[in-house]
């Protein structure tokens, strides 16, 4: 029926029927129902944040000439790298108990033992308390790029989002760095939120197909395809085509059939039935291989 209407001319009344097709293929398939047709919940403008962990604390060999305070250095590194090795969300009360005893017994600051309070409050939901101890963590050590990603996610994950792009800036240019240091992912993740959640669309699909040509395995769709529900919801309509229509350009086989259903309705609500319909036929096309070969 889709195809003769799609035939006829009738384009707006063929999507209809791609759509159920699709939807009974997928569920077949998966058991849930494709993206397309579940209803969104209203999620906030920031769906997660990447907060990284420092690199692992080693100390130097100990020097015949090692003085006291270097011993009770190490002894605090110690005692740091047991408690942040442990560190999970269950166990962040804890940790953040442990943590405490530590920084009174150590008794003056020190930015791994900061950086170390706030993660154990960031798991706990305490998004003030961690952000006040990344800050106070990077103004001891201004030059750690750990700290200063970390800053930057909390002021995201409390909705402060220029603050957020401030910290970034810095960092944008340092991409040789942050790979190294295993952290550029986490970088782009929060530089796209916070792009988004400031309005920068051009900006935000500009780094996100960067990415995806760079490391598209890297790229968690499902935190992108949220970001588009969400502007949809927010009647955002061209901002979430924008961002969708850079998912679907920069994604391979396999993602691209994630992001082809959100689109493909979205398209089909703009008004653009040719455009929706061209693209549930290549959904439809690849669930109809994917059918087939389960069952030769």
């Amino acid at each position: 029926m889709a195809e003769d209407l799609n035939q006829r001319g009738a384009m707006e009344m063929a999507v209809p029927f791609y759509r159920q097709v699709i939807s009974l293929l997928m569920g077949a398939e998966t058991g849930i129902q494709p993206a397309a047709v579940v209803q969104a919940e209203r999620q906030s403008t920031v769906i997660s944040q990447t907060v990284v962990r420092d690199g692992p604390l080693s100390d130097a060999l100990m020097e015949p000439e090692q003085t006291e305070e270097d011993a009770a250095r190490m002894e605090l590194n110690r005692q740091l790298a047991a408690i942040i090795g442990q560190l999970q969300p269950h166990t962040s009360a804890e940790a953040e108990a442990a943590l405490a005893e530590l920084s009174e017994r150590w008794a003056q600051p020190n930015d791994a033992l900061l950086a170390a309070q706030a993660k154990a409050a960031l798991l706990q939901g305490k998004i003030e308390i961690a952000l006040e101890h990344f800050e106070q963590a990077l103004e001891l050590n201004p030059h750690s790029v750990q700290h200063r990603l970390n800053a930057a996610s909390a002021h995201l994950a409390s909705g402060r989002h220029q603050m957020c792009l401030a910290l970034l800036e810095p960092l944008a240019a340092q991409e040789a760095v942050l790979r190294e240091l295993g952290i550029l992912s986490s970088f782009r993740n929060n530089w796209i939120l916070a792009q988004l959640a400031d309005g920068n669309v051009e900006a935000a699909n500009e780094a996100l197909a960067q990415w995806l040509r760079d490391e598209p395995a890297s790229v968690n769709l499902a935190t992108w395809i949220e970001q588009a529900k969400q502007l949809i919801a927010d009647q955002h309509l061209r901002q979430a085509k924008q961002l969708l229509s850079t998912l679907a350009e920069g994604a391979n086989a396999e993602q691209r059939r994630m992001v082809l259903p959100p689109l493909a309705e979205l398209l089909d609500e703009l008004g653009e039935h040719r455009d929706a319909a061209l693209l549930y036929r290549e959904l439809l096309r690849q669930e109809l291989e994917t059918t087939h070969s389960m069952h030769a």
